[in-house]
């Protein structure tokens, strides 16, 4: 009776056996407390550029910076205000006068919270209440 071409031993199957479980299991731990850890990390306090043209909420041409900074005085005083760095925190603001655009580095939660007050204030249908977050109520007329 021939052999097989590939002869094994039981110990030789067994090792092979655990040098495989054992780099399933480092790449395992070393995804769940490398890689993924700095993921979560890094996504609780990325910040994100943000392009916000506002040209139609700048009717002052006379003065379109001084309007861009109280819009911006505006977001900063309702949207988390302890992350700009006036406060302490990450988030920060520019202006851009010529093109009526605010350049704002923030989260994107905050971000999202941005835009609704933009919107907010874009829409006449939409009342606006100063708070500490945005949260504009729908108006009835009667």
């Amino acid at each position: 009776m021939p052999y097989p071409a590939y002869r094994f031993s039981l110990a030789t199957l067994f090792l092979i056996i655990t040098l495989f479980a054992g780099l399933f299991a480092g790449y395992f731990f070393g995804h769940e407390h490398g890689y993924a850890a700095g993921q979560r990390a890094w996504g609780d306090d990325h910040m994100q550029l943000t392009v916000y043209s506002v040209n139609d909420l700048v009717t002052n041409t006379k003065d379109p910076e001084g309007e861009l900074h109280s819009l911006a005085d505006l977001i900063t005083a309702n949207v988390d205000r302890s992350s700009w760095v006036s406060q302490g925190g990450k988030a920060r603001f520019s202006i851009d006068a010529p093109t009526n655009h605010l350049l704002i580095l923030q989260t994107h939660e905050n971000h999202h919270a941005i835009h609704t007050l933009l919107v907010a204030l874009h829409d006449p249908r939409l009342k606006f209440i100063p708070s500490n977050s945005v949260s504009p109520q729908t108006t009835t007329d009667h």
